[in-house]
């Protein structure tokens, strides 16, 4: 079967990050990858995410994976952590028959081996048997890891709501493919998976110091045999050293838990993190900053309501992904465990889905404040959020058995920047990935630089636009599909007064 216009209203992520602890956690994983690291096989530079690193994917029921083989005729091992996944998989030793039949099955004359990346073919297990093809359907279930042998072309579907990762290998026996042919930049507008990509362009210079004969596959008319892939040493994180005008950072005192949210001190039992500038372990690409100017002028910008206009577009598409079901504070423990997993069921890279998910985190954090001190007593006099009483967070901890302290701790404090930010300004953040301004940059402001940022947008524009968001947040809450019955042709052509007008 062919899919030649995709699977409306199936909702598949794929090449999460999920190298740091924060990647993990903001994909719902465990903080700690149970197939990453592998001895010996991350070069010096950090090397390729989802190659050397892994990769998050989170399917909807019928999300498909469609047939391919990895780069470079890799290995691959994914683990399932939640539902369950089908599986159609051929053997390393028919992967020339295999090919041969997907090739004439399209009628195409590749001029590179992963042609299949940019065809869109599942299905077809009788018809590769028939063939001669072998071709095992198993069930993966959760916490299974499935190894893919390198040759072995796979496809499967999401049969439930999925949550995996995976990371390619290389392992003592594997042997550069002769004459393998990578996509070309013309296929994705990106550089082409190559041997040097993968193997790193020093391994002579390393094999000269070693003392180990090495030659590149494909360099001049003689061919060399394929060769096995050294071992690696895996490299090891260091905290980034602070600029030299910064004195280092010294820890603060811990509070006794009684004192804790009157002076804004770190209750020292809490699973909150205290604030950081930088988190230590990220890529430095990471840790670039932006200034908190910019920041603002984002959430303000004067196309600011079409932000909103494009989230109807797409509630209107993925309206049967299903909405939250309203609910009050009163059984607040089992709300906020609802609201996380919501959350984390819509929490994709589709900007609607994205906002959906960061809506549902951010309520189940609001909740157990909400409890804590109830919904107008969560901040102090100065505007300071408070500090969420252990008891609350340990009770909520325990619903959330399948996250591990720190990825826990990371979730808290990550939402805890919006609610210092402001929640009805959700809307209007930017969650298209590829921007100049992305979320992880408002999660990375220090406490001062928020202060700022709420400072820039105390304003006759930031408080109109505060009051949109504050409605639109309220209808999604409750579960409101708000544009019900509007034509997606008349919400595209609709004035923006007048969509805006459903949210009264």
């Amino acid at each position: 079967m062919r899919l030649e216009n995709g699977l409306r209203g199936v909702a598949y992520e794929t090449d999460i990050p999920a190298h740091t602890r924060e990647d993990r956690a903001r994909a719902s994983l465990p903080g700690e990858s149970s197939l990453w690291p592998i001895p010996g096989q991350l070069p010096k530079d950090g090397g390729i995410v989802g190659l050397h690193t892994p990769t998050g994917y989170i399917g909807a029921p019928g999300a498909p994976f469609l047939w391919h083989f990895e780069d470079l005729r890799l290995g691959a091992m994914n683990t399932q952590y939640c539902g369950h996944k089908a599986w159609f998989v051929t053997p390393p030793n028919f992967f020339d028959r295999a090919t041969e039949t997907f090739i004439k099955i399209l009628g195409l004359n590749p001029d590179h081996d992963q042609f299949l990346r940019h065809e869109a073919l599942h299905g077809g297990v009788d018809y590769l048997r028939a063939k001669g093809i072998p071709t095992t359907g198993f069930l993966q279930r959760p916490w299974q890891t499935v190894v893919l042998y390198p040759g072995a072309y796979h496809s499967g579907f999401s049969v439930t709501n999925t949550l995996a990762e995976a990371v390619n290998y290389a392992g003592p026996t594997y042997t550069y493919p002769e004459g393998y042919r990578p996509c070309k930049y013309e296929c994705e507008k990106r550089p082409p998976i190559t041997y040097d990509l993968v193997f790193s362009p020093n391994r002579g210079n390393e094999a000269a110091r070693t003392g180990e004969e090495e030659t590149a596959p494909g360099g001049g008319e003689e061919k060399t045999a394929p060769r096995t892939l050294r071992q690696r040493r895996p490299i090891t994180l260091r905290p980034v050293l602070a600029a030299a005008s910064r004195p280092p950072k010294r820890k603060r005192p811990a509070g006794r838990p009684s004192s804790a949210s009157r002076t804004g001190q770190r209750d020292s039992r809490s699973h909150e993190p205290e604030e950081q500038d930088e988190l230590q372990d990220e890529p430095i690409t990471k840790r670039n900053k932006i200034s908190v100017e910019v920041l603002a002028e984002e959430l303000l910008r004067p196309e600011a309501e079409e932000r909103i206009r494009s989230h109807a577009l797409a509630l209107a598409e993925y309206r049967t992904l299903g909405l939250p079901k309203p609910r009050g504070d009163s059984d607040w423990l089992n709300y906020a465990d609802y609201c996380c997993e919501f959350g984390a069921r819509w929490d994709r890279g589709i900007p609607f889905c994205a906002m959906m998910g960061l809506t549902m985190n951010t309520r189940s954090l609001e909740t157990m404040y909400h409890k804590a001190f109830g919904p107008d007593e969560m901040y102090t006099a100065a505007g300071t959020l408070k500090q969420l009483p252990t008891d609350i967070s340990d009770q909520f901890r325990a619903k959330r058995r399948e996250m591990t302290d720190d990825a826990f701790a990371t979730y808290l404090k990550r939402l805890r920047k919006y609610l210092k930010i402001d929640l009805d300004f959700l809307p209007f953040m930017p969650y298209n990935r590829g921007g100049k301004t992305a979320l992880w940059h408002y999660e990375r402001l220090s406490d001062l630089q928020i202060e700022e940022l709420r400072a820039l947008t105390n304003t006759d524009r930031a408080k109109e636009l505060a009051g949109i968001g504050r409605a639109f947040r309220a209808k999604i809450l409750m579960g409101d599909a708000i544009w019900t019955g509007v034509e997606l042709e008349d919400l595209k052509r609709m004035p923006i007064k007048q969509l805006l007008s459903y949210l009264d």
